[in-house]
């Protein structure tokens, strides 16, 4: 009987296969063989395939396993592995200076030629090459680039600086395989639903299409090849009714292969684990676990066992923030450092690298400590395979909660730059509820908003000005009716106010005034008082009304302009005459009696430039009237002043113009107006 406790284990799980388990890898000897033939030829390759298809596994134990035993020697063939990411530049340069150095050089040398490498990079035309030659890499050596997980660059793309260096990149990936000088190939590793996305970046399709493979799906029999192979390989049978059961599972569930090989891996484990008689796996072995979704069993198992709701909260951030979703069906993982991801969870160090732990060190690893660089100063984690999201019904809620979430903010960083540019309004009605909600039930941090876009501060400004606005349109809308009699009323109230003053003055000075000007107040009294009464009445038409107030401010004026000759020194009089235009030019407006009421405001400043206040109706009436500049610049000169009931002239302008809109008013110009006083 074999000694379990000598072999290599023959299946490798959710992690991808390496380079140097080729003896353990079957079932892709076809697809080996086509990878070999289109590299040598164009130098150039991008490998693409669906989440958990065997992409990585694919280039790792076949194609760069086949092409070192082609190799003349172990050392003829440089591969460079590198996942994609943010520091993509960085990664890459430390990586081709380890390639031209021994492990065992001082590494302060290895650090001074990484910078100079990053500079290269950045700057040179073919720096891949110059870089080579630069620490002498010996030119009868070749060297393979291999770039997983390409789709990470839509990820970045929402930044000027990350897209020029995507395109760099790509475009020195393709000259680098054009070049004769060193034989270089490069191997660009990709999930196919990024495709479309591919025409956001300049060239990238073309490059795309003169080297690109799609991974088949595999046949049964190669599927039974990835069962059996690797543990015949190892002196160990397996039953082929339990075969025919893991192929059945698999073609039934369309099962991933990085699931179908968690799924063998885990029926080899418990097999070790059990008492046994011979070298042969049975159908025992396939039980109600193994029929299930073993990578949702084990992380609910472990997530349950977190002891509070504390540490439930701090682990669904933590994967939250490992996890992106690009568009409606494609997610990726994202490294993140243990620094970042603490305070990503706001807590300590110790609790988060504890809850880490627990996914990372249990027998079927959900998360994973990512290789250390030189420029990293602290550890990073990411997912053991991207496909984890679609294998736990607890992450893909999570992400697709979490996507809700980054939507709502990267609309307002939209919305914000629109508003900045003057072609939207603040937010209402729906969007602007789901907005705030958002906001409450969330409080969202400057530290997540930067995982998505880095402008945080004007998204939650403009959310709050849009807040602001609404609660002033909402108060306008409840109290505008009662607001718009009152203004009519003060129309009427100041022919009273007239007769009030004009009494006032017969008293003090009766030998001035005449005994008919005392009639005729004493009529428009009573007229005035009338027309209080009409205006309750709801059967009253409105050009009824409004020919009446004009009738009895014309009366009004007449008055007015009666005791201003007989006392002109009177400042009672000058006010209340200045006054009475001022109402009536605000009861023009909103009849939209847009000329008169400029006349009559100017009336008003002419007979008392010292009531400022009769500015804002000016101003109004001048905007509605088409004439943007002149109600420009009002609001320029005054809406710094302080206004005499309180406030500035600012906030009456901005609350006129939200009543008039609040009333059904439109114009053109009132976005202009709101911007001139913002």
């Amino acid at each position: 009987m074999t000694n379990i406790n000598t072999i290599k284990y023959p299946f490798v799980g959710l992690r991808a296969y390496n380079s140097d388990e080729s003896d353990i890898f079957f079932g892709r000897e076809k697809q080996i063989l086509i990878l070999e033939k289109k590299i040598e030829k164009s130098k150039f390759l991008v490998v693409l395939g669906a989440a958990g298809s065997g992409k990585t596994s694919l280039i790792n134990a076949g194609l760069v396993s086949k092409l070192k035993k082609n190799a003349s020697n172990e050392n003829s063939l440089k591969v460079i592995k590198i996942n994609y990411d943010k520091n993509i530049i960085d990664i890459l340069s430390e990586e081709l200076v380890n390639i031209c150095y021994k492990s065992t050089e001082e590494e302060k040398i290895k650090n001074i030629s990484t910078n100079l490498a990053v500079t290269y990079l950045k700057q040179h035309t073919n720096p891949i090459v110059d870089i080579l030659n630069e620490f002498n890499f010996p030119k009868s050596k070749k060297v393979l680039i291999i770039i997983d997980n390409f789709e990470k660059i839509f990820y970045y793309l929402n930044k000027a600086e990350d897209k020029n260096q995507i395109k760099r990149l790509v475009n020195q990936l393709f000259i680098v395989s054009k070049q004769n000088e060193i034989e270089i190939y490069v191997c660009i590793i990709m999930h196919s639903g990024f495709l479309s996305e591919c025409v956001k970046i300049e060239d990238l399709p073309e490059i795309i299409n003169n080297g690109q493979y799609l991974i088949p799906n595999m046949n049964l029999d190669e599927i039974k090849q990835t069962i059996v192979k690797p543990l015949k390989n190892s002196g160990i049978d397996i039953s082929y009714k339990l075969v025919d059961e893991l192929i059945l599972k698999q073609k039934n569930n369309n099962e991933q292969l990085t699931e179908f090989q968690n799924t063998l891996l885990h029926i080899w484990k418990k097999w070790c684990e059990a008492d046994k008689t011979d070298n042969k796996i049975t159908l025992e072995y396939f039980n109600e676990e193994i029929k299930t979704n073993i990578v949702e069993y084990k992380a609910e198992k472990i997530y349950n066992s977190l002891e509070t709701n504390e540490e439930k909260k701090i682990c669904e951030i933590i994967f939250k923030s490992l996890t992106q979703k690009i568009d409606n069906n494609n997610v990726i993982s994202i490294n993140r450092s243990i620094d970042k991801l603490t305070l990503l969870c706001n807590t300590k160090r110790d609790v988060l690298i504890r809850i880490v732990n627990k996914f990372a060190t249990n027998d079927i690893p959900i998360l994973k400590y990512s290789k250390k660089y030189q420029f990293s100063k602290d550890k990073h984690i990411t997912l053991n395979h991207d496909n984890t999201a679609s294998l736990w019904g607890r992450l893909k809620q999570w992400i697709d909660d979490e996507s809700k979430l980054a939507k709502i903010y990267l609309n307002l960083i939209k919305d914000s730059d629109l508003y900045q540019d003057g072609k939207i309004d603040f937010w209402e009605g729906e969007k602007l509820q789901n907005a705030l909600i958002w906001y409450d039930n969330n409080k969202p941090i400057e530290t997540w908003a930067q995982k998505y876009h880095t402008d945080y501060e004007s998204a939650i400004t403009f959310l709050e000005r849009s807040q602001k606005q609404h609660n002033i349109k909402i108060k306008l809308k409840e109290n505008f009716q009662k607001h718009k009699r009152v203004k009519y009323f003060a129309v009427i109230i100041t022919i009273i106010a007239a007769i009030a003053v004009l009494s006032m003055t017969y008293a003090f000075y009766q030998k001035s005034i005449t005994t008919e000007l005392v009639e005729n107040a004493n009529k428009n009294e009573q007229l005035a008082k009338k027309q209080l009464i009409l205006a309750h009445n709801s059967n009253a038409t409105a050009e009824k009304r409004l020919a009446d107030i004009i009738e009895l401010q014309k009366n009004n004026f007449k008055l007015f302009e009666k005791l201003q000759k007989l006392l002109p020194n009177n400042k009672n009089i000058t006010h209340e005459f200045a006054k009475a235009y001022n109402d009536f030019a605000w009861y023009q407006i909103l009849n939209k009696q847009y000329s008169e009421a400029i006349i009559l405001a100017k009336k008003g400043l002419e007979i008392d430039p010292k009531q400022e206040s009769i500015n804002t109706n000016l101003a109004l009436a001048y905007l509605m009237n088409n004439e943007f500049e002149k109600a420009k610049e009002i609001y320029l000169k005054f809406k710094g002043k302080p206004y005499y009931k309180g406030g500035t002239y600012k906030d009456v302008f901005f609350v006129d113009l939200i009543a008039l809109e609040a009333e059904g008013f439109a114009h053109p110009d009132i976005e202009k107006a709101f911007k001139i006083l913002e």
